[in-house]
């Protein structure tokens, strides 16, 4: 009976190892603007970043099947991020922040908006064709997320989007 036990928590552990996975990509910034004609233009910027996908699917703190993590590496900054709704081709993701004591200590008109979120931010990984080796990815920053509840309304976001490659 041990030996059965044994084994079956064996084959256990060892799915585990196989359904975990890491992925990495390189990514570049894409800029563009339109010229006369409605002629679209892109180019890459020198600004690169990194995405890290941990695809390791668990719990989360409410019973929500989470299905693994990612880190982006940007501007010399770690932004880690809950992994929501993998496809075959990429991924969504989403991070965020809620206003706590250490913001109440640098900014006492915040008391009374304590817990509420204060920035969230998105990440978007998809890829064209399944053909491609290429990957777009979508980073979507938004602050001031409390000032939605206030006569302030000062929410701010940026979307920059990149092109990545697995390395």
């Amino acid at each position: 009976m041990k030996k059965l036990i044994t084994i079956i928590l064996l084959n256990l552990f060892c799915c585990n190892i196989v359904l975990s996975e890491t992925l990495t990509y390189n990514c570049k910034k894409l800029l563009g603007y339109v010229e006369d004609e409605w002629k679209y233009v892109t180019h890459y910027s020198d600004e690169t970043a990194t995405l890290i996908w941990d695809k390791k699917t668990y719990d989360d703190e409410w019973g929500t099947i989470v299905c693994g993590n990612a880190s982006l590496i940007y501007k010399q900054r770690k932004i880690e991020f809950t992994v929501s709704c993998p496809s075959s081709v990429g991924f969504e993701a989403y991070d965020y922040d809620k206003i706590n004591d250490e913001d109440i200590t640098k900014h006492k008109e915040l008391k009374k908006h304590k817990g509420k979120i204060d920035y969230m931010s998105f990440l978007k990984l998809d890829q064209d064709s399944i053909n491609q080796d290429y990957y777009n990815l979508y980073y979507v920053p938004v602050g001031g997320l409390w000032t939605l509840e206030t006569s302030i309304n000062q929410i701010n976001f940026n979307v920059h989007q990149f092109i990545c490659k697995t390395s």
